[in-house]
């Protein structure tokens, strides 16, 4: 049950824009405070990242990371133009 909540709040955060995972894990640790101890750690977020609803589409080579989207979203942009 917690990982389908996380799963929905990564689909918030991304919604029509792509970001790294430590840009996601970022956003996801603003809305949680600190006293309940609900943090991620960057393997944690990469499986979740994995799943059919989101989708890798490149490699930052700032931060070393992957860069993730919506791909539900993206695919109803795509439909509608």
């Amino acid at each position: 049950m917690r990982t389908r909540k996380l799963v929905y709040k990564i689909e918030n955060i991304l919604q029509g824009k792509e970001m790294t995972c430590k840009e996601i894990m970022a956003e996801l640790e603003r809305g949680i405070p600190t006293k309940r101890g609900n943090s991620f750690t960057y393997n944690q977020i990469g499986q979740l990242l994995r799943n059919k609803r989101f989708e890798k589409i490149g490699w930052c080579k700032v931060t070393s990371t992957n860069i993730w989207r919506n791909k539900n979203v993206m695919d109803r942009k795509i439909q509608t133009e």
